[in-house]
């Protein structure tokens, strides 16, 4: 009865990431289409590519989605606590939501109460619980609506806070059956009279949330009725840090003042694939750097042999290729007798985000890694700390 029970529940969900998945791919195929017939009018163009554009970030988060709660339910998931302040975390809801509410017509809220300023927490997940919800709040919420953030704290005698966040709306709501399901992978009420048709979902962002709760050691409330809109709120426990060491909006300056400063120097690009060399030159040349590049793991090793020490400031290389893996690459890279062999950064590009071949990657001598598709920003950041 197990076995049939998991046999079933794997049939289930592979029927429904094939139907979720399909609906963005057959977007982005039919629409590449529509863009090349409409190339004499730029406005449509446009509309075409955001499209596609839009279609392919719904598939990639889907992807991201899916990955996250493989590696939650295998126990591949670990958390990282560091800290983390407020401010910060205000800051980056407001920049992501605000510019979106607005022009989606939705009063988007940030109700700070009183909060313990810093605290030691894994805030890549913390992020993620609450990008989840407001993404969701905001997703349901038709124009003229309002979505509510708030966060409230308190210090408990043993050093830690309880910590409460709450995402609020007045949207379409949910019915007290799917309030039963809704923490379910793949689980949508598409049967809601307030759904809009055109909203895609994935149906996993709620599971998501629960699991990563869960991990955290938290709790959540959910407060819902159909057609009257929805409030969860997320209950967690954390330990207060030292705010003296942190320089409030520090971060944010300096890294808007990075983003805009050209890089310099040469990289050497270790990409098998001509797509994703062209991508990745191209990202390399509007960052101000330099591209040498190799068709496989061994051209790498020879390229960087024959060079001068100190000749290139990074090498971004690729796992899968032919001849020579990105793996074999780097060692060889970091036996050879000279002195930048052991020194030079070697950034892993994969499109494996699994936590075992990330830690592979620093075992043969790896310093880094970027996931595909390439992510400007990231692949800026990887190279500035190398």
């Amino acid at each position: 009865m197990e076995a049939e029970k998991a046999c079933s529940a794997k049939s289930d969900f592979v029927s429904r990431i094939s139907h979720d998945i399909r609906t963005p791919i057959g977007a982005i195929t039919n629409i590449t289409g529509f863009a090349f017939e409409d190339m004499h009018d730029p406005e449509k163009l446009k509309d075409d590519l955001r499209r596609i554009q839009v279609s392919n970030e719904f598939l990639l988060s889907l992807v991201n989605d899916v990955l996250d709660i493989s590696k939650i339910d295998s126990g591949k998931i670990e958390l990282h606590s560091e800290p983390y302040l407020y401010a910060d975390f205000v800051s980056s809801i407001r920049n992501m939501f605000e510019p979106l509410c607005e022009s989606r017509g939705i009063s988007f809220i940030i109700d700070q109460k009183p909060v313990v300023p810093y605290i030691y927490i894994d805030h890549v997940r913390l992020n993620q619980i609450m990008m989840n919800l407001i993404s969701n709040a905001v997703k349901y919420t038709p124009k003229g609506g309002t979505v509510v953030v708030s966060a409230a704290g308190e210090r408990r005698p043993d050093g830690r806070c309880d910590c409460v966040l709450t995402v609020s709306d007045n949207g379409i709501g949910m019915s007290r059956d799917f309030q039963k399901t809704m923490f379910e992978p793949f689980t949508q009420e598409e049967s809601n009279p307030g759904r809009d048709k055109s909203v895609q979902g994935t149906g996993l962002g709620l599971s998501l949330v629960k699991k990563l709760t869960d991990l955290m050691g938290g709790t959540i409330s959910v407060t819902s009725e159909l057609g009257h809109g929805t409030k969860i709120s997320v209950f967690l426990v954390a330990a207060e840090a030292d705010i003296g060491s942190t320089v409030t909006g520090k971060t944010d300056v300096s890294g808007a003042k990075a983003a805009q400063e050209k890089m310099s120097g040469t990289v050497l690009l270790a990409e098998d694939n001509a797509i994703n060399t062209e991508i990745a030159r191209r990202i390399l040349e509007k960052l101000g750097l330099s591209v040498v590049h190799a068709e496989n793991g061994a051209r790498a090793v020879e390229l960087f042999t024959a060079s001068a020490p100190g000749a290139y400031r990074a090498i971004l290389m690729d796992i899968q290729m032919p001849v020579m893996n990105g793996y074999d690459a780097t060692k060889a890279i970091r036996e050879l007798n000279r002195p930048d062999a052991k020194s030079i950064p070697v950034i892993a590009m994969t499109a494996d985000a699994f936590t075992a071949a990330i830690e592979h990657s620093r075992a043969v001598g790896m310093t880094d890694y970027v996931t595909k598709p390439l992510d400007v920003n990231r692949l800026r950041d990887a190279l500035a700390r190398s």
